[in-house]
């Protein structure tokens, strides 16, 4: 994408992985407006956000909460995407643990 604003964009292609997205801005204001976009361009062509499965995953101390059509988004200290442990810290033994536990049950399966 060039810019965060979707609405640039009229024709959309392949959304059979609409599913998973993820949306990385420099700060709150960001991704407020970025989030929004989705919203508005999804809602345009009949899809919706689903807000249970919905997260933010930020390193910034103050963050406020992000308001997306009328419901607060989650903020997380970790989450799985497409099976990787996304953290901002820098302690990776939880998914280490969790990836030596998938090689051995394909080991022994």
């Amino acid at each position: 994408m060039r810019s965060s604003n979707l609405g640039e964009y009229t024709v959309l292609n392949h959304l059979r992985f609409a599913d998973n997205v993820v949306l990385i801005a420099k700060n709150e204001k960001e991704l407020i407006t970025m989030a929004e976009d989705l919203r508005k361009v999804s809602e345009e062509f009949g899809l919706s956000i689903n807000m249970a499965k919905t997260k933010v995953l930020t390193d910034i101390s103050k963050f406020g909460d992000i308001i997306l059509g009328g419901s607060v988004i989650e903020m997380v200290q970790e989450y799985r995407y497409l099976g990787q442990l996304v953290v901002f810290d820098k302690k990776i033994e939880k998914e280490l643990k969790v990836l030596r536990g998938n090689a051995w049950k394909a080991f022994w399966d």
